[in-house]
């Protein structure tokens, strides 16, 4: 469907909506998201429908709500960017107006948070920047307005702790969690300067990492005594 140029984008972005649990079955394509350019596309260019899905998984009263279930599943896997271009780099002014929409369009604070909390996340997944700098500026730029406290939170918990969860190695006792934390920290001392805001949420991806390390340090020693 997607290689067939006659059949309407909008159209098949809702026809993959309704197909994207598969990609629960496909451990793979959860990964890459592939098959579903349409969606991931209408999901981050068009404002009023992300805000119209997140309006069905607020409001989904029966649990197994397929759509509802449906769109909660694409927000939280989608692997695009608000305002990515096909050659993966990121328009801050587009970024901004989709984001600035969004909070706009939503009528509750409750509401509100639940975008916060799905931005943020989606935008744990950025890019680096042409420089190898991580976010690439324009998301660091976003991160860093005042007003966004909740977004940064988010973009907190969604960096330390991704969806899925990363598979660890017991043997290794937080190596891996430690070498990401001095990258984040080099990402942190990059940006502070210019971003101090952006930089504070880098630190405390670190931090939240270097928690986990020490955790799986203990765990292991706790395995060996026993």
């Amino acid at each position: 469907l997607e290689a067939d140029s006659t059949i309407d984008r909008d159209r098949l972005a809702r026809i993959e909506l309704g197909l994207v649990l598969c990609l629960d079955l496909i451990p793979e394509s959860r990964k890459t998201g592939s098959g579903f350019a349409s969606l991931w596309r209408k999901l981050t260019t068009d404002p009023d429908w992300f805000v119209e899905l997140l309006v069905a998984v607020q409001s989904r009263e029966e649990p197994r709500d397929p759509r509802a279930h449906a769109a909660s599943f694409a927000i939280r896997n989608c692997p695009r960017i608000p305002g990515q271009r096909d050659d993966g780099t990121i328009d801050g002014d587009t970024l901004k107006g989709f984001v600035d929409r969004v909070l706009t369009l939503a009528p509750t604070p409750e509401l509100r948070g639940i975008a916060c909390d799905r931005l943020g996340r989606i935008l744990a997944r950025s890019p680096k920047g042409p420089d190898g700098a991580w976010p690439c500026e324009p998301v660091a730029r976003l991160l860093d307005r005042p007003e966004l406290g909740d977004l940064r939170a988010s973009f907190i918990s969604g960096a330390a702790y991704p969806s899925p969860p990363k598979i660890r190695d017991l043997a290794a006792a937080g190596h891996a969690e430690r070498q990401e934390a001095d990258a984040f920290e080099r990402s942190a001392r990059h940006w502070s300067t210019r971003y101090p805001r952006t930089a504070a949420a880098l630190r405390a991806i670190a931090e939240a990492l270097r928690s986990e390390a020490r955790s799986w340090v203990d765990e292991r020693r706790r395995i060996e005594e026993a």
